[in-house]
């Protein structure tokens, strides 16, 4: 880790991945057998790869991964270097609260003044905004450290989207801002507000923190449940009658949105979280008509499509306009864009037809 993450002798910087996604927006390229984090979607890396090697400015052994005890093979097949002790495998989803709750016990027991910083396994930044992206995550190490704030990153919005959720702040200043409220995903009007205003980013579900910070702060707003970690760290409760009785929710509403003091540090990196195609087709590099695609593929007299093939035979789309085809092992989907958001009805129409 580099000299100037080390931010004493008896405190270490620990990354959190959370990866217990299942990427139903990417179907069929994303199936239970494979999820969009194990996917090589725009290098030679998959996603949760790209993510590691990102946080390599982190020791080796200070580095987790939260995600379903269902996935425990994809690991050693994807991650066969990985050390499986610093898997934490769910028995069952229970959102980002309880991922995080037990990541942050783990990190604790090792070093009680521990700083962590979580990242989805699932985001995209850009390898040439990786100087960008350690100068942001020193800032918010030397704000949680200093602070002992709740640190998250705000993504600039360029536009107005209704897709992610808004972190409203104060003025920016010395390269962070005090969170005044989180709001969920808006409507294009209230989006347009937003963007106006400038004082909204979009929220990226990236923190940094003191690990007994932020344990702090969930056993004040959640004393039953952190009760309930207790006893499963002392273990007189098992990880199954833990899972089964935790409530679930998400680490905004149980924790980030109650919380004494929190920060946000305003992102210099490119970012997307690969939520599904759309995004996929920002990212990839596009010809001059604006077509974009990955694998073999052919475009004649066809403009603005996306074409993803995971097969060898190339895909060739001929005189067509705003279409999505991927051709996978699963299935091959061909679809308008403009349908994208209906997806998930998609898939559960596909499963009452199989079913």
């Amino acid at each position: 880790m580099p000299k100037n993450l080390e931010v004493n002798k008896k405190s270490s910087a620990h990354g959190v991945i959370l990866a217990g996604g299942a990427g139903t927006r990417l179907w069929p390229l994303s199936t239970p057998d494979c999820p969009k984090q194990f996917l090589k979607l725009f290098s030679e890396f998959s996603l949760i790869e790209e993510t590691l090697k990102r946080l390599q400015l982190c020791q080796l052994d200070s580095l987790w991964i939260v995600a379903a005890q269902s996935h425990k093979t994809l690991f050693k097949k994807y991650l066969p270097a990985f050390d499986l002790g610093q898997i934490l495998l769910e028995p069952q989803a229970k959102n980002t609260a309880a991922a995080l709750v037990w990541a942050a016990m783990e990190v604790s027991r090792q070093d009680p003044e521990a700083l962590m910083a979580v990242f989805p396994a699932d985001h995209y930044i850009p390898d040439q905004d990786q100087k960008h992206f350690i100068k942001n995550l020193e800032k918010a190490f030397q704000l949680a450290k200093e602070k002992n704030a709740l640190v998250t990153f705000g993504i600039p919005p360029d536009h107005a989207s209704t897709a992610y959720g808004y972190l409203e702040v104060g003025q920016v200043q010395e390269g962070y801002a005090h969170l005044k409220s989180f709001h969920e995903k808006p409507e294009a009007k209230r989006a347009r507000q937003y963007l106006e205003t400038g004082h909204y980013y979009w929220n990226s579900g990236m923190f940094v923190w003191k690990a007994k910070v932020f344990l702090e702060e969930f056993a004040k707003h959640h004393s039953e449940s952190y009760d309930l970690f207790k006893k499963f760290s002392e273990g007189t409760l098992s990880l199954e009658e833990l899972y089964e009785t935790l409530p679930s929710i998400s680490v905004d509403y149980a924790v980030m949105e109650k919380a004494s003091l929190v920060l946000m540090v305003p992102a210099d990196f490119g970012w997307s979280d690969v939520g599904g195609f759309k995004a996929l087709d920002e990212i990839l590099p596009k010809d001059q008509e604006g077509n974009a695609k990955k694998g073999k593929g052919f475009f004649l007299d066809a403009k603005h499509n996306l074409a993803i093939n995971q097969g060898n035979k190339p895909l060739v789309l001929f005189g067509v306009e705003d279409l999505v085809v991927v051709d996978s092992e699963e299935a091959t989907l061909v679809m308008p864009k403009d349908k994208l958001k209906e997806i998930k009805s998609l898939q559960e129409a596909l499963k009452k037809i199989k079913d």
